[in-house]
């Protein structure tokens, strides 16, 4: 147990300091001392920060092998609910290298699993992250309807980035006006310190644009994404990532789930933008980015 408390303090430490690789020690040190200690519960805590650490590094396959030591320690301990969050995790992971059809077959095993324990706030959790997978792959209406879904009472979710998920399928659905709805929505949403509220402006500012294309106001959809691209430059100059990392930590947000990634951000708004004023995009309010 003291080689526990002292691991999991000093990877803490590690972590505010945005020294994410140099945490990974005292995190396994930790992990397995605990593990010695038949304690699951503590353990998952270990391998969950682990992940978090190593993605916001940018080493996503050594998330993933963090991520299948803590299955490794819960399974099989009754401890299902914590299983859902490590599903949780390996799917964002796996979205983030790219390994769609991975990715959706780890968020349905959440949901799976989420309906064996009929924990409604759990489902709701589980549809978010499906959500969020159709909606990378460019599957806007189913997207729309299990994202949609996750907006109940008490879904471990982040409700105002959800509903700018949600608007941003509805727009490249064709749906504006609805989702302008959702982007009204949002501004009234509580926010807490894990949703990070300085991010929220630059993603608003992007579903903005998508709304303007989707009403063919070609000018004004550029105005906003240049707005958003401009947001998230501001924010990578900021590096952010150990005040994410430590701000979902104490905020009780979800392991992995919770960081903000600037870059990723980044990339999908200038995406947008090269698309937006490319001569394939011209004419077609519709248009989809890859």
């Amino acid at each position: 147990m003291r080689t526990y408390d002292v691991g999991h303090a000093r990877a803490l430490a590690l972590m505010r300091r945005g020294r994410f690789v140099d945490s990974y020690g005292p995190s396994i040190a930790a992990g397995e001392a605990i593990d010695r200690a038949d304690r699951p519960d503590l353990a998952y805590g270990c391998w969950a920060n682990a992940a978090s650490a190593a993605t916001a590094a940018g080493e996503h396959d050594r998330a993933l092998e963090f991520l299948d030591r803590g299955m490794a320690a819960i399974s099989g301990r009754g401890l299902q609910s914590l299983e859902i969050h490590l599903l949780a995790a390996r799917s964002f992971v796996l979205r983030g290298l790219g390994r769609f059809q991975e990715a959706r077959s780890a968020a349905e095993a959440e949901h799976a699993l989420a309906a064996q324990l009929a924990q409604p706030e759990l489902l709701a959790m589980a549809s978010h992250d499906l959500g969020l997978i159709a909606l990378d792959q460019c599957e806007y209406e189913r997207a729309a309807d299990l994202l949609a879904e996750s907006l109940i009472d008490g879904a471990p979710i982040s409700r105002p980035v959800t509903r700018l998920a949600l608007a941003e399928a509805l727009a490249r659905n064709g749906q504006p006006d609805r989702a302008a709805e959702q982007l009204r929505a949002t501004v009234l949403e509580p926010v807490r310190t894990s949703d990070f509220p300085a991010a929220l402006v630059p993603r608003l500012a992007r579903v903005q644009g998508l709304i303007a294309l989707a009403h063919d106001q070609t000018e004004e959809a550029e105005r906003r994404i240049a707005e958003s691209i401009g947001g998230w430059e501001r924010l990578l100059k900021q590096t952010v990532r150990a005040e994410s990392l430590t701000t979902v930590l104490a905020d009780l947000g979800r392991p992995v789930v919770g960081l903000v990634e600037p870059e990723h951000e980044l990339s999908r708004a200038r995406a947008d933008l090269h698309a937006l004023t490319s001569s394939t995009w011209k004419g077609r309010s519709n248009a989809v980015v890859p």
